[in-house]
């Protein structure tokens, strides 16, 4: 199943209606809609940890005003930039600030290293325009670029000036960023956007821990990574099929319909592959966690012996 911890929207926010996912093996088994479902529930509470950090760059100043003053009403730390120089003056700034207060401690090298990187941003949310050059530069930058090796872990939300089209999603692969939406989004609707990412990397991040102590931290990281790389590519299947009904609309060629369609279709087999994987490893845990269970009737009964 295509669980919570994977889709918070995706083709309902792009009005594309619903997306469906049939494995050949399970016809008829599975919709997405049907099958966004909470896996684990009743967990033990958190302790209290320290609020997570978001970086908002915007160039427009009322926009980037307006953004942090909707996203600081939630549990959150937040700054505001309005270019991608000042993003990495104000970021490592912070760090270099931290670094001398972390100098003055009595601490081993790993601790300063975790310590030191306390000010990474949990979150970096970009309304740069899509169509500016410069505003992808700085995602590149941030992602792939060595010189901020700290960053390339740090998720990317992206606002755009308009809704969302396969131009706008073509031009980052999926792993790159973690969703896209209209900048109309604000307000309430913004908070709401943040918190249902955050609870669904909270979810996918217990998933993954367990996944990690089970069978190997290897394949934890694997189920994280296609987990979020079927999430984003949903929104693209999405975008797509709307432009494909658009064309129809419009009468255009036939030959340009069929060329988005192709491209729907070998990315839902992209995304059933991806599925089908995460279904394996989904076993697997299933079947580690039996196995132990048993063991420990076993040895528990043997020991009563």
């Amino acid at each position: 199943m295509l669980d919570e911890e994977i889709v918070e929207g995706t083709a309902a926010e792009n009005g594309a209606g619903e997306e469906r996912i049939v494995t050949p093996e399970e016809p008829g088994e599975t919709t997405v809609a049907e099958t966004i479902e909470a896996e684990e529930t009743g967990e033990e509470e958190e302790a209290e940890r320290p609020k997570r950090f978001i970086v908002i760059v915007d160039s427009m100043e009322r926009e980037l005003d307006e953004a942090i003053s909707a996203i600081r009403k939630g549990e959150y730390r937040v700054v505001g930039v309005e270019s991608a120089e000042e993003f990495f003056e104000v970021t490592r700034g912070r760090d270099e600030k931290r670094s001398e207060e972390l100098n003055k401690k009595a601490i081993t090298p790993d601790e300063y290293w975790t310590l030191a990187r306390g000010n990474t941003p949990d979150l970096v949310i970009t309304a740069l325009d899509l169509k500016d050059l410069e505003g992808w530069e700085f995602i590149m930058r941030l992602k792939f670029d060595n010189r901020f090796y700290e960053y390339q872990n740090v998720q990317v939300m992206v606002r755009t000036d308009e809704p969302v089209t396969v131009e706008t999603v073509k031009k980052v692969q999926a792993e790159s960023i973690v969703d896209y939406f209209p900048k109309s989004v604000g307000g309430a609707d913004l908070l709401a956007k943040v918190d249902k990412y955050f609870e669904m990397r909270e979810k996918l991040s217990a998933r993954k821990s367990k996944i990690a102590e089970a069978i190997s931290h290897v394949v934890g990281s694997e189920y994280e990574r296609i987990s979020l790389a079927i999430r984003i590519r949903l929104k693209y299947t999405a975008a797509l099929k709307a432009e494909a009904e658009k064309l129809k609309e419009a009468g255009a060629a036939a030959a340009e319909i069929k060329n988005l369609e192709d491209i729907v279709y070998l990315e839902t087999s992209n995304i059933i592959n991806y599925e089908r994987r995460r279904r394996e490893i989904k076993k697997l845990l299933k079947k580690k966690q039996v196995k132990d269970d048993d063991g420990g009737s076993t040895a528990a009964k043997v020991e009563s012996d």
